[in-house]
This record gives C-alpha cells, structure tokens and sequence, in this order.
C-alpha cells in the first residue's frame, strides 16, 4: 500500500523550493523561520496532525461493518435451558462434580444429586430406587412410571378376539420397583362370548421409574 502523505507536509516541500528559488541554496539550509511561507502551516508540526488523521481514517476503514469479536460473542451466548451452563467452553468442574454435563442446583443447574452421573434431567428409567431419594432420577420432583397401560382385548367375531394394547394383567399399574405381571395377546372363551388373556404371554415385568 502506498504510504499517505499528509497535505501540510506537500507543502512544506513547495515552500522550501520557493525559498530556494528565491536565494542561495547553501543559505536555505540555515533557515529555521517557515513564517516566510505562510501555507507551510507553521512546520513539520501541521505536518503531524495531518498524518495522525490519515491514520485514524486508515484504521476506522480496515474495519469491518457489524462485525463480532469472539469474545462479544462469548460473553453473549444464551443459557443452555436444560444444563442452565452458557455455552463458552467445558462445564465447571466446581458446578459438575459427577461430570454428567450438567450443573447442579447449587450452582442454578437442574442437576439434584451433583454425585450420581445417573441422576440428571435425562436420566434413564431404574428399576432400583435412588439411595434415600426413592425414584426420582431426573429431578423432576416426582416418581415417573415407565409403563401405565393395562392390558385390553375385545371380541372382533364369532370366536374370535384383537389386542386392543399390551398392558399390566392388573389395574391400577404396579409402582416402581414392583413386579407385575404384563399382558400381550388373548383369545376368545370356548362359547365365543368373551376374551381372556393367553397365559403363555403373560411375563414377569418391573415396574421401572425415573
């Protein structure tokens, strides 16, 4: 890039060579009063100011409209809704001693045992109670049933029977932890007026909770 000459430092030049002009060149050397040219703009010092604006201009052009620095855009990431981190690098280790990816409560996390990785809002279903907690694995303040339906089947026929859902052979659904039996197809009564389940697919199921 070609290098901005200010305008007070052209003409300083055109007054030295009209200076010059004017007398001994071996004389001019020794000239320190510029009043002599009055558009020389008092000296080399004009010729400062007019170089600091160049490069004020120079600078405010190289500068990119509506761009972003990394760290503004960092410092606004939104909250995660679910871990309530900011996404601006790995968890703090401080807020997520169990190292599941999720703050605890302690730090405005949704993580109600920051000890357990198994205990997280995304918790799987457990067949086993939690420790003192009973079965609320994904801090939902509340025990979640894995399965609720009961068993259904209906005559469609003359001897003949359709699975309406698989379900629990009892009502209401056992709770968590409970073993059930779990009902899959039926069949029609030997006079054809009613369905019952085929025990050969009931199954010993628990009742898993979250």
């Amino acid at each position: 890039m070609t290098p901005m000459i200010g305008a007070g430092r052209v003409r300083h030049a055109m007054c030295a060579l009209f200076v010059c002009a004017l007398a001994s060149c071996n004389a001019f050397s020794g000239i320190s009063d510029y009043s002599v040219c009055p558009d020389c703009g008092g000296g080399p010092s004009g010729d400062a100011s007019d170089s600091s604006a160049g490069e004020t201009a120079t600078d405010t052009a190289m500068e990119t409209p509506g761009e972003t620095s990394a760290s503004d855009a960092k410092d606004s990431a939104p909250p995660d809704a679910e871990t309530g981190a900011t996404d601006t690098g790995p968890v703090d280790t401080g807020c997520d001693n169990d190292t599941d990816g999720y703050l605890s409560t302690a730090c405005g996390g949704l993580d109600c045992d920051d000890l357990n990785p198994a205990v997280n809002p995304k918790a799987d279903w457990h067949e086993l109670a939690r420790p003192g907690a009973g079965f609320d694995w994904n801090c939902s303040g509340g025990e979640e049933k894995e399965r609720t339906l009961i068993f259904e089947c209906k005559p469609t026929g003359p001897g003949t029977c359709d699975v309406i859902s698989a379900g629990w052979d009892t009502s209401p659904p056992p709770e968590c932890g409970v073993t059930a039996k779990w009902a899959t197809a039926c069949q029609a009564s030997t006079d054809g007026s009613a369905c019952s389940r085929v025990p050969s697919s009931l199954s010993d199921q628990i009742q898993r909770c979250r």
